[in-house]
């Protein structure tokens, strides 16, 4: 999956390129009869008397939680059952760490920040781990755990 995005990046860049090189070459020869292109304006999101779109700064990173109590587990048969068959047949073990956001119903959204040994699945298998977890609705401390950000690591061993 991560190779994709940077294709995707890449293709965009791509993109970029190519309409900056068309608008370079459209300036650089303007046809007689072609009206004069619209000036730049300093009011407004207008460019070039184009309506331009600004997306709101990214909100700030919420509060990784502390003290979280989790109602629901994984339990010994899932991690037997989606231990990577790579690793378990070279009895290798691993580790995987998740960041996650607790949604409304206590469950977790995750993505992989850190997995080794590396190329032998436990990224993706603690990914699928991860649906089992259900946090209550606060800490310890009585901070509500919705919207609120956790990091889960998982170590995976050979009976």
């Amino acid at each position: 999956m991560r190779p994709l995005i940077w294709t995707e990046l890449a293709a965009l860049g791509l993109i970029s390129a190519l309409l900056a090189s068309v608008a370079v070459a459209q300036e650089a020869s303007p046809s007689a009869n072609a009206p004069p292109p619209p000036k730049a304006s300093t009011s407004g999101n207008t460019w070039q008397g184009i309506p331009v779109a600004v997306d709101p700064p990214p909100a700030p990173p919420s509060e990784v939680l502390t003290g979280i109590q989790w109602l629901e587990r994984p339990s010994a048969e899932d991690f037997a059952r989606l231990y990577p068959a790579a690793a378990r047949d070279q009895s290798v073990s691993g580790r995987a760490v998740l960041d996650c956001f607790i949604d409304s119903r206590g469950g977790v959204g995750c993505r992989v920040i850190s997995e080794t040994p590396e190329g032998y699945g436990f990224g993706d298998a603690t990914l699928l781990l991860s649906r089992a977890f259900r946090a209550a609705p606060q800490t310890n401390d009585g901070r509500p755990t919705q919207g609120g950000r956790v990091r889960i690591p998982i170590t995976w061993r050979i009976a």
